[in-house]
């Protein structure tokens, strides 16, 4: 992966600016083209700081998501894709009934998530698995796919990993054992599930009822970082209109 840090070029760029200007503190022109890149480079440590992700949610009740058994009509996901520090993501996904209550007796046994094609397993880590296995194929009508399935007796209601892959518009399916009370497993998957993918950057909510799953490309650069490089031009632009 080719990363390039927009924090230490912004920083590059009004250290610069700040060193080309020392030479002229006498002058108020100078003391306040200095004043004002020392407040551009405080907001440039601080930028970094602010949260970056998305989330959003699914559900039966939406017409969102499309099932079987007791989860047909009863069933709701949402997801939290962050991205971390080290430019990784954090995909959490969490399955419950519509009251936002545990699904209980008919908890999740593995869960289908799409994801494009030739990413390699070393690209996902951390999964919140209880020793439950990762299989990369093609599984429950997603030809590229990742299954993921729970180690403990008992399935999870929450799914989480982290992964070099920003995230895209994608389909998943989930599945457990046999309903209590209709004759057929509890299965589901998003509506948009046989829809193509969109292409639209990652948002809040959904497009088309497909939700945020890895894709093949490596993580890109957060808001944060256009902050960055903008903060850095204006710093520039300041030094040249104030030295005319």
């Amino acid at each position: 992966m080719v990363a390039v840090c927009g924090t230490q070029v912004a920083l590059q760029i009004v250290l610069n600016c700040i060193q080309n200007g020392r030479g002229q503190e006498n002058n108020n022109k100078g003391l306040i083209l200095k004043r004002i890149l020392l407040t551009l480079a405080v907001l440039i440590a601080l930028a970094p700081l602010s949260a970056f992700g998305f989330a959003g949610m699914l559900s039966t009740d939406n017409g969102g998501l499309t099932g079987t058994g007791d989860w047909g009509q009863n069933f709701m996901i949402s997801w939290d894709v962050t991205q971390q520090a080290d430019q990784s993501w954090f995909y959490q996904y969490t399955m419950t009934t519509l009251a936002g209550a545990p699904l209980y007796d008919n908890e999740v046994s593995h869960l289908t998530l799409e994801i494009s094609p030739n990413v390699p397993s070393s690209r996902f880590w951390g999964f919140s698995m209880d020793g439950g296995d990762v299989e990369f194929g093609s599984y429950d009508g997603i030809t590229n796919s990742m299954k993921l399935d729970w180690g403990l007796e008992d399935g999870a209601t929450t799914y989480s990993f982290y992964s070099w892959q920003a995230p895209v518009w994608g389909d998943f399916y989930a599945k457990d054992g046999f309903s209590q009370t209709y004759d057929e497993f509890n299965t589901i998957r998003n509506t948009g599930f046989y829809n193509a993918d969109h292409l639209l950057a990652a948002a809040d909510g959904s497009v088309d009822f497909k939700i945020l799953r890895p894709d093949t490309e490596t993580a890109i650069p957060e808001p944060g970082t256009l902050l960055l490089f903008g903060l850095g031009l204006v710093g520039a632009g300041l030094r040249k209109r104030l030295l005319k």
